[in-house]
């Protein structure tokens, strides 16, 4: 551990100079309420991608938590998490320079990279809901604004929430209730936000997480913290294929994997012939579309970009691998909303999911004058009633989130491409 604890260290010097040799922000005035307090929780653990400690996030918290004056703790998240480090600074009893401030705040800073970069998993396994509770102590009491930075994967394995015992597709709110039953969800207070930095990400020999999977653990975390009376917010950020080396053993959580596409339900050979120029292709005309939801193309919230590009492209393979052998067979791209604003501003957004991936295809090697995108927001007949009564959105909505593949000779699909041609 010693020499863990060493290799770690060669790695600070360098992290405080990039982050904090440099620093030029004025300090202002400090009101009781601006005050930052800050916990981090950190993954330097097995298992686990190196944790985001260079994110400009961590770096600006740290910063403001010293400008502020306010306090900030550093806990580790093993199977026992511990408090590496708890600070509290205190503003000057006499004024000083600009200069001689950021000079001290620099300081400052390069205590708490220290401490985050430099301080090792002792036992083995995770357990990130008692981490989550450490922190809210931490954090109790004290006046001002509250941020809890978690640097880690999210996949604990041991306590009340434990990733190994078959919940990455457990429903959120059931969680919540066996938590709640049990009482233990952490108290963090209404006036903390917690900030996830690289959540999902992981390291071998952990095996990769699905975008659906990636989705549940995000929901039953934010489901928890929303429950001990905090908001969440996630940050994704690519992973660095680096893993804090030496660490106690952690068990690897066993990933559900998605059912791939079965091409075969979706178009049949009969005696009849395509449309093809190719004679030798004999492929019935598939009338009944191919529904790809979020468990197979997932996006980032709100956005067309896939939240995990690759799994998309793999999940999509199959049928561009049928396409190139049988030419005959053109598709239409058809995306679809949940409820959310007016259908018109849906449809163009769901157009963009289209195009995106229609833009999977033709790197997989299918001509683009093949496939048809189409937007078709909430409006349209594969829709699934999604709104409550108050008009909240219901547990349908993620239904609502879907491509649509249909073969662009079916009867709806014909009558999809007249009615883009006559719009």
């Amino acid at each position: 551990m010693k020499n863990v604890v060493k290799k770690l260290l060669v790695a600070v010097f360098t992290v405080s100079i990039c982050l904090y040799g440099c620093v030029h922000r004025d300090p202002a005035p400090v009101t009781r309420e601006a005050v930052s307090n800050i916990s981090f929780i950190v993954g330097n653990h097995s298992n686990a991608d190196m944790p985001a400690y260079m994110h400009h996030a961590v770096k600006d918290a740290i910063l403001t938590v010293c400008q502020t004056f306010g306090k900030c703790s550093v806990i580790i998240d093993d199977g026992k998490p511990y408090t590496a480090a708890d600070y509290e600074f205190s503003a000057p009893k006499s004024a000083l320079s600009n200069e001689k401030m950021n000079s001290i705040f620099n300081k400052e800073s390069a205590i708490i990279s220290n401490a985050i970069v430099s301080s090792p998993a002792k036992t083995g396994e995770v357990d990130t809901l008692s981490s989550l509770r450490l922190a809210g102590v931490s954090l109790s009491g004290t006046a001002g604004n509250h941020v809890i930075y978690i640097l880690d994967s999210g996949l604990s394995t041991t306590g009340y929430v434990d990733f190994t015992q078959n919940i990455l597709r457990s429903d959120p709110d059931t969680i919540v209730r066996y938590l709640r039953d049990c009482s233990a969800l952490p108290d963090l207070g209404k006036n903390t936000t917690v900030v996830w930095i690289g959540c999902g990400n992981v390291s071998a020999p952990q095996e990769d997480l699905t975008p659906a999977n990636l989705k549940t653990l995000k929901s039953i975390w934010s489901a928890i913290i929303t429950a001990s009376g905090a908001s969440a917010e996630f940050i994704d950020v690519a992973t660095s294929g680096k893993a804090v080396a030496g660490m106690p053993e952690v068990t690897p959580v066993g990933i559900v994997r998605d059912k791939p596409i079965d091409i075969s339900d979706a178009f049949r050979k009969t005696d009849e012939e395509t449309e093809s120029s190719v004679p030798t292709e004999k492929v019935r005309v598939k009338e009944e579309p191919l529904i790809l939801g979020e468990e197979t193309v997932l996006f980032r919230p709100d956005t067309a970009e896939f939240a995990d590009y690759e799994s998309a492209k793999q999940a999509l393979s199959p049928i561009a691998d049928f396409m190139k052998e049988n030419p005959g067979i053109n598709i239409i791209l058809a995306a679809t909303t949940a409820t959310v604003g007016s259908n018109e501003s849906c449809k163009r957004f769901s157009l963009k999911r289209a195009e995106a991936v229609k833009k999977i295809f033709l790197i997989l090697g299918i001509s683009g004058d093949r496939i048809s995108a189409v937007g078709l927001g909430y409006e349209n007949s594969f829709h699934v009633p999604d709104l409550n009564a108050d008009g909240t959105l219901n547990e349908n909505a993620q239904k609502n989130r879907s491509v649509i593949v249909m073969d662009a000779r079916s009867e709806e699909g014909k009558v999809l491409l007249n009615d883009q041609m006559a719009s």
